[in-house]
């Protein structure tokens, strides 16, 4: 397997293009093997690797939870407009700065589009897990 030359085109784009059934993994060993490895898979490779993996623990991963119909219709209502605002902030901050000058105001918005209400749902929603996981654990 080759990679197309790019011509004008992002690599993902050809990558989604080209790829049979949509995205798959390739593991490290395939490449220079059966693939060869374009830039920019290994640009972020390098990128996961040293930022991220030292970083990357079992007790870090926020676990499957299943929530009840109203906490999923409050989260969906809240998300909208939470994670919108999360988005628009980072892109103004990455394309002007002045987060500093702006942090206090960003945590109050946060707080008045629900965030405290989404913590104590998501947090409701692993204690439930964390409370089957152990009565599992004590059934064995």
């Amino acid at each position: 397997l080759r990679h197309l030359p790019l011509e004008g085109t992002a690599p993902v784009e050809i990558r989604v293009k080209t790829s049979v059934g949509g995205p798959l993994a390739i593991l490290d060993s395939y490449y220079n093997k059966y693939v060869t490895l374009p830039d920019d898979a290994h640009w972020r490779l390098d990128i996961l690797k040293h930022m991220y993996v030292p970083y990357m623990k079992a007790e870090n991963i926020y676990p499957r939870v299943y929530f009840t119909r109203e906490e999923l219709d409050r989260l969906s209502v809240i998300e909208a407009d939470l994670f919108s605002y999360v988005l628009q902030k980072r892109t103004e901050w990455i394309e002007n700065g002045k987060v500093d000058d702006e942090w206090d105001n960003y945590l109050k918005e946060l707080d008045r589009l629900g965030l405290q209400e989404w913590l104590k749902i998501k947090q409701d929603g692993y204690d439930r897990y964390q409370t089957t996981i152990a009565e599992i654990e004590n059934k064995w």
